[in-house]
């Protein structure tokens, strides 16, 4: 909280002319000075994000003008050396040559000299004409003099932001308190803004390209004073490059991700768009006279007209921001996957994959059919398109980084969820063996937090297997050596027996396949539960909500049957531990034991019920 602090008030009184310190008098008020509010030490923290973000900010800005002020007093200083050569030779046409002059006069002595030998009347005498210059040469020197003016005031200019930069920079950074300096930041950041600098500083590279474009004029004109070939070969040079510098201009108006761009860009964007505003306001006009009644097409103008303003006020790099907002999700899709690519490192690479959950999470999956959602098809393209591979950098980390398995872990169970929710194909070929692999060994895992959710990631993968079973089991699917990678995949994931899970036929497998799944999930997972906090054990909850979904038990074979209502007798005996009289659950807040009851109660109960094991 800030707290006001006023310093003592100075009484002035008046004597004659002079002002004098004196004591206060009831007639004249003391002057107080404006209070400053100064804040106390708990509130540090808040300024010094505040300073965080604007010395990011400053530090940019400074370094976008810095490069660009380094590289215009480089061209400068060489253009301007080449403009002074030319202006050295050009201006002698502007007054008369000393030469030219004696020439005439010895021409005149010699003929008087001739007239004198031969006895002949002597020439008249000699007189210097008047001089003038040369139309052409007068507007060669013009070009050329304003060139130079032009580029030697460039480079001063951008002497000067060079020198207002560095002088922002330091005042904002002088040590101080926190809140002292946001404020002196703040304060000569609006200053910044109000007194234009970033105009001047984009202003610059405009004087230059026109102080090139009058040379090359000058040039040209210069030429066709001496030859007309060498001017007219020069010349095209010349209308070529207009011709590539109007066409670098004009692109970004109509492709806004074009890389090239020049000064006269931004501005000649901000003319059309007023020239746009100012036909609509005149149509505007025209409509409320002549068809006021028209009221939906003098809405539409109004918001073509407050669009046209906003992108008038807005500039250019707004409307470039405003474009790929609006782009194809294609440009998430690209992003990401350039990003993938890119990352080699370890460290890298997972903190990319701990950030899909977070992703995926942007549209919410159920366990019902959901629509495909813009970061589900993004999550397609980089689990499937070949330059991606998402899934097989996943278990290629997880086998060879098995120091860090939570993040790649988590992941991997968001993933095959979605696969489940929207019924993509192939989850084995995306993920690849290390992933199952890695899957088997962290089952085992010393951590109770990274076994559950390999528990819970390996049954999702076997319904999802079992899901694509099936279809391939269709006639015009068959095809044996894809239903024999399916079956290694599901043997290696299913906590069954293996001889009992080999004995099963494919038909067999597919009918018991999702009840076995879930008692494996009964026996290995919920022992697990008792050792993992909340959080953790909701992974198991909204697996079992999974596995439950379109899971009819009475399908299935005897033994499949038994072998459930066994794994619930085990949990049902396992969760009589979990009392208060023994301490409850580790790791849960109190009352905890009565929620996890009523969670299975709901989700697996059912189940047993139906095929008569209560």
């Amino acid at each position: 909280m800030p707290r006001q602090t006023t310093p003592n008030a100075v009484p002035v009184q008046l004597e004659g002319d002079d002002f004098s310190m004196g004591d206060t008098s009831p007639e004249l008020q003391p002057l107080e000075k404006t209070p400053e509010i100064e804040y106390v030490d708990s509130s540090a923290q808040l300024w010094a994000v505040v300073l965080k973000e604007g010395e990011k900010y400053d530090k940019t800005l400074a370094e976008s003008w810095k490069g660009d002020m380094d590289g215009i007093l480089f061209f400068t200083g060489l253009f301007s050396a080449a403009v002074a050569a030319f202006i050295i030779d050009g201006y002698k046409y502007l007054s008369r040559n000393s030469n030219d002059t004696t020439n005439q006069l010895l021409i005149q002595i010699s003929q008087q000299l001739s007239a004198l030998a031969t006895g002949s009347e002597p020439p008249p005498p000699f007189s210097i004409p008047p001089f003038s210059a040369p139309a052409a040469m007068r507007r060669v020197n013009i070009l050329w003099f304003i060139s130079l003016c032009l580029s030697v005031t460039c480079a001063l200019v951008a002497t000067l932001v060079q020198q207002w930069t560095r002088k922002y920079l330091l005042t904002t950074q002088l040590p101080s308190s926190p809140q002292r300096r946001a404020r002196v930041r703040t304060y000569l950041f609006q200053g910044v803004v109000r007194f234009r600098l970033d105009t001047i500083a984009n202003s610059v590279p405009l004087l230059l390209h026109a102080s090139v474009f009058l040379f090359f004029t000058g040039i040209v004109e210069f030429l066709f004073q001496l030859d007309k070939t060498l001017a007219y070969i020069t010349l095209a040079c010349v209308v070529v490059c207009a011709v590539v510098y109007v066409a670098l201009t004009l692109l970004p108006l109509f492709y806004r991700d074009c890389p090239y761009q020049t000064p006269m860009s931004g501005p000649l964007w901000r003319f059309v768009q007023a020239l746009k505003f100012t036909f609509l306001a005149l149509s505007r006009r025209i409509y409320k006279i002549t068809a006021p009644n028209w009221t939906l097409r003098l809405m539409n103008l109004n918001e073509y007209m407050g669009r046209c303003k906003e992108r008038l006020l807005g500039g250019l790099q707004h409307d470039l921001e405003r474009c790929a907002m609006h782009a194809s999700q294609e440009l998430d899709t690209a992003a990401l996957r350039w990003t993938l690519q890119s990352l080699r490192e370890p460290s890298e690479l997972e903190s990319f994959i701990a950030a899909i959950p977070g992703f995926l999470g942007s549209a919410t999956i159920t366990s019902e059919t959901p629509h495909l959602t813009p970061a589900s098809i993004t999550l397609y393209d980089l689990l499937y398109v070949k330059d991606a591979h998402l899934g097989l950098r996943i278990g290629h980390l997880l086998k060879t980084e098995m120091h860090m398995p939570v993040a790649c872990v988590d992941t991997l169970w968001h993933i095959t969820r979605w696969h489940d929710a929207v019924d993509v194909l192939e989850w084995d070929r995306a993920f690849g063996e290390a992933t199952v692999d890695s899957l088997s060994v962290l089952k085992g895992s010393r951590d109770p937090a990274i076994a559950l959710t390999a528990h819970c990631t390996a049954a999702l993968g076997v319904r999802v297997v079992l899901k694509d079973m099936r279809r391939m089991l269709s006639p015009a699917l068959a095809t044996r050596l894809r239903i024999s990678e399916l079956r290694r995949t599901l043997h290696a994931l299913m906590d069954a027996d293996r001889g009992a899970l080999e004995s099963l036929t494919d038909d067999d497998l597919i009918r018991d396949g999702h009840v076995l799944n879930m008692t494996g999930i009964l026996t290995s997972a919920i022992p697990l539960v008792a050792r993992v906090d909340e959080t953790r054990a909701s992974i198991l909850w909204d697996t079992l909500d999974t596995l439950r979904s379109g899971l009819d038990a009475r399908q299935a074979s005897p033994d499949a049957q038994t072998a459930i209502v066994r794994a619930w007798a085990a949990y049902e005996e396992e969760s009589q531990a979990w009392t208060p009289a023994s301490g409850g659950i580790p790791y849960q807040p109190p009352g905890s034991v009565g929620r996890y009851r009523s969670r299975m109660e709901d989700l697996v109960a059912p189940i047993i019920r139906d095929i008569g094991g209560e």
